[in-house]
């Protein structure tokens, strides 16, 4: 029973970690995903942040792979609205595209090779 009851403690105090974190999300509707992921690479710098089997990025590296996918998407005229259609192996360079493009104003189709049907 007490087993239970730490389980289920920790459970309430991540969900109310949660809740806390988000309640900054609400009051500024101009911040989006790439703003989170910029505030992150400043707060951990070089802590692991995206892991795989073929490559591994630090909140730092993902934040520049992210600006380098922006100024990717500006010289090709990728703008608001703009939708670009990404079809990637599950890495982290998915992620870093995503949201590259978005920084750019882009709005990014994702396709996954994972999926079935």
């Amino acid at each position: 029973m007490f087993n239970r009851l730490r389980n289920d403690w920790a459970l309430l105090s991540g969900a109310l970690r949660t809740l806390r974190k988000m309640k900054p999300i609400t009051q500024n509707k101009s911040r989006t995903f790439p703003d989170v992921i910029s505030e992150l690479a400043a707060e951990h710098g070089d802590r692991e942040a995206l892991i795989s089997d073929r490559e591994t990025f630090s909140y730092r590296g993902l934040d520049e792979r992210a600006n380098r996918y922006a100024r990717w998407a500006q010289a090709n005229d990728v703008g608001k609205g703009d939708v670009v259609a990404l079809f990637m192996l599950n890495r982290p360079d998915y992620m870093a595209f995503w949201l590259g493009v978005t920084r750019a104003g882009g709005v990014v189709a994702l396709l996954n090779t994972n999926l079935n049907g």
